[in-house]
């Protein structure tokens, strides 16, 4: 007897929020921290649907293992180490190069008592992660958006994966929304990017000498993630009271996935931004006034976008061929003039 095929990603998440709705109430202390330096020092962008979303597919799903990168100051892996502790059981293993930010996580999540259910690891997600595969049942995604990080992770971590493991990637938006970001469009011409200074390449060149090794902490430029916002294609106004728009899509990562994806099956992913307008009870816009990255609809009202994109690992086997990833990067760099 063939097994039965899995639940589309659309539906896993409708019936953990139908199952869980009950507890998201005590979550709301998280968004009204969101934006308080002394809590969560790093300026990060999750939104309260997504949160919510995260919780409820922790707690259905009872995952043992989960790995996140990057923990950043520790916000989303709080969301996910409430449902393990509520679970009763699992640890998320969450990994940053950044130990500034990663001690500002430590604190907080101790202060919560979450900490038996976290273990953060410091380092370059490149040589921490491959050891955190194994038995892995959840991979969470929010890190560096560039072309180099996408690949590695679809070149290197993808393949390990069990076909039918849940992947969450944060910043990604359907190629049907319409959205505004820092007042525009329409958007300035970018500044040239500067050349790292003398001590930087000084210190990259000792290191190199002394590991004979990459990645390190002194790369040889900036690393780069953010497409020019003037080289985006602009959606002109259908009604007299909207503005012109993008489709939220500006990090390479983003724009890399979504051509990959694009003939995907629609049971093998959901995005958020699609689904939020299906659960008004769980008021995806409460904090949308809070927002400090001036992110909005196409009336210039403030919209939390909930640019979070969960699927499963299949639908990223099956768009990663070496080719197809190098060739969408070649046509994405002619396309937005950016280069390596």
């Amino acid at each position: 007897m063939s097994a039965a095929p899995p639940v589309p990603v659309r539906e896993l998440i409708r019936s953990a929020i139908a199952d869980h709705r009950s507890e998201l109430a005590g979550l709301s202390f998280l968004p009204e921290l969101r934006y308080d330096r002394s809590v969560f020092a790093t300026c990060g962008q999750y939104d309260w649907f997504s949160g919510q979303v995260l919780y409820c597919l922790v707690r259905a799903l009872r995952p043992s293992t989960i790995v996140e990168f990057s923990t950043s100051s520790g916000y989303s892996t709080t969301f996910t180490a409430l449902a393990l502790r509520a679970n009763g059981a699992g640890v998320v293993h969450s990994v940053d190069i950044d130990a500034t930010a990663q001690r500002s996580a430590r604190a907080w999540l101790e202060r919560q008592g979450l900490m038996p259910h976290v273990e953060l690891h410091l380092g370059d997600c490149r040589a921490v992660v491959p050891r955190l595969l194994d038995g892995l049942d959840l991979l969470f995604i929010d890190s560096l958006h560039s072309f180099d990080l996408t690949v590695w992770y679809l070149e290197q971590v993808i393949p390990r994966l069990a076909p039918e493991t849940l992947v969450h990637v944060h910043d990604i938006m359907p190629p049907e929304a319409r959205v505004r970001i820092h007042g525009g469009p329409p958007y300035p011409p970018s500044p040239r990017p500067a050349r790292p200074p003398l001590s930087h390449l000084v210190k990259r060149a000792i290191w190199l000498a002394l590991h004979l090794r990459n990645p390190n902490p002194f790369p040889a430029r900036r690393p780069v993630e953010l497409l020019p916002l003037e080289t985006l294609a602009v959606h002109r106004p259908q009604a007299p009271d909207e503005l012109p728009t993008i489709d939220g899509n500006y990090f390479e990562e983003a724009v890399l996935l979504r051509e990959l994806l694009r003939d995907a099956p629609e049971d093998e992913l959901c995005y958020l931004h699609r689904e939020m307008t299906r659960h008004p009870e769980l008021e995806p816009q409460k904090y949308a006034h809070l927002d400090r990255i001036q992110r909005q609809d196409r009336h210039g009202q403030p919209l939390e976008w909930n640019d979070a994109l969960w699927l499963r690992v299949s639908a990223l086997q099956r768009s990663s061929g070496h080719d197809s990833v190098r060739d969408a990067i070649r046509e994405l760099q002619r396309a937005h003039q950016v280069g390596r």
